[in-house]
């Protein structure tokens, strides 16, 4: 194509891409032709990750075994542990590796059962909303690097971290989160012998053996729009948010990362942490030993989306935040 083709074929690209309507087109396939409407974040910290709109597939029709039957697991394998109505399931973090989201149902409940590598967070939440049960996938982007869900009746966007709708109609809209444990599959089978466990009969062909994502690296893949010094970018937390108010327990400090429990008072709230050193994994329940809402994950992740949360054992003059206002990928 010699010169003056190629510069009239620019002047024609850049021409409809100034009109609305091709615009609207160029916005809509950037973004896994999701529109972005009714957005409660900024658009420009929404973030194709790669894959297209349901490039990794969620799980629909989960399979479940007994806890005597699961012999693909070993006793260290992480698994996302999820009691519902008295009914307790695990999900294991190197099957949801690969799929981010199990629709599911406990009961009468329906439930989203989400894991997102790259923040190592897992959440469950009840995917029933303003009495319409949502069916979730993956929508390919990424909002804090941490995934953007869809639910397939509105098309809205939903953050795995908040279970908060931040794009289209139900925008504002946010899902009931449940108690979830990010343990192993020893620890869980031993508080839940009955358990039920998903197996591997996905209806997808996918190395199970490991999960596709590893912390190798203190890096991060994608932007984050805020971080904090006080804590690496990838220490694993528990955080437990009460009534608008955030918490973080770092690995490392409880108690100053050795096997125990850790009794605390926040915000009205008893809380119970059994950690386990060794397997880097923690259990919260409150003095009586209920499960509470509480999530694990990087401390990036807690802190992009709760910036005023508050730490765990550090001394309250260095209980403030040092953070930076924006964190790109190739920052350590």
């Amino acid at each position: 194509m010699n010169t003056i083709n190629r510069f009239f074929l620019l002047m024609t690209m850049i021409v409809l891409a100034s009109s609305p309507i091709m615009a609207q087109y160029v916005e809509s396939s950037y973004y896994n032709d999701f529109r972005m409407s009714a957005l409660t974040i900024p658009v420009y910290e929404v973030i194709p990750a790669g894959p297209p709109r349901d490039g990794i597939p969620a799980i629909s029709h989960p399979k479940f075994a007994a806890a005597t039957e699961a012999d693909f697991l070993t006793s260290v394998d992480e698994v996302i542990g999820v009691v519902v109505n008295g009914v307790a399931r695990a999900y294991p973090a190197r099957i949801l590796g690969y799929h981010e989201i199990v629709n599911d149902r406990i009961g009468d409940t329906p439930v989203a059962v989400t894991f997102n590598p790259l923040c190592a967070s897992a959440m469950a939440y009840k995917s029933q909303v303003n009495k319409q049960q949502l069916a979730f996938g993956t929508s390919g982007l990424v909002y804090n690097s941490n995934s953007l869900y869809y639910d397939k009746q509105t098309e809205s966007l939903w953050s795995q971290i908040t279970g908060e709708a931040v794009s289209g109609p139900a925008a504002g809209a946010k899902m009931e989160l449940l108690p979830t444990a990010l343990v192993s599959w020893g620890e869980w089978k031993a508080k839940h012998p009955d358990t039920q466990v998903l197996t591997t009969e996905t209806g997808y062909k996918r190395n199970y053996d490991c999960i596709p994502y590893e912390a190798s690296s203190t890096r991060l893949l994608f932007p984050v729009s805020q971080t904090d010094k006080r804590l690496p970018l990838k220490e694993k937390i528990v955080g437990v948010a009460v009534d608008g108010r955030f918490k973080a327990y770092p690995f490392a400090m409880l108690p100053n990362g050795k096997s125990g429990i850790t009794t605390d008072e926040f915000n009205g709230q008893s809380v119970r942490i059994e950690f386990n050193a060794a397997l880097q994994t923690a259990f919260v329940t409150d003095a009586e030993g209920k499960p509470i809402p509480s999530a694990t994950m990087y401390w990036f992740a807690w802190y992009a989306f709760h910036p005023e949360t508050e730490i765990h054992g550090m001394p309250s003059k260095e209980n403030t935040a040092m953070s930076m206002s924006f964190h790109s990928t190739g920052m350590k």
